[in-house]
């Protein structure tokens, strides 16, 4: 979690998470083409989810004028990203 939020704050410094790559690559291509098989397992997509969300939360929070109105209106996201960013900062 710590890498997704690392990476929404800085996609320069070229540590994209390996669960986003694989997510973006899936969205391009298909799942058999990335992953060589017809199927995710369900770990594999939680993963891929949490990070794109995290990601995206972070993303969209950034692009927002006034977070407490964001957060209001994306609570899961703020949570996320809330859990997420108290993670972090406590090692």
């Amino acid at each position: 979690m710590a890498i997704a939020l690392e990476y929404a704050e800085d996609p320069s410094n070229g540590r994209m998470p390996k669960d986003y790559r694989m997510f973006k690559y899936i969205q391009q291509f298909g799942v058999e083409a990335v992953m060589g098989r017809p199927w995710l397992g369900a770990k594999e997509i939680n993963r891929m989810l949490i990070t794109a969300n995290i990601i995206q939360a972070y993303k969209s929070r950034e692009g927002s004028d006034n977070w407490a109105e964001w957060s209001r209106k994306n609570p899961e996201l703020s949570n996320l990203l809330n859990y997420v960013i108290q993670v972090a900062d406590n090692g």
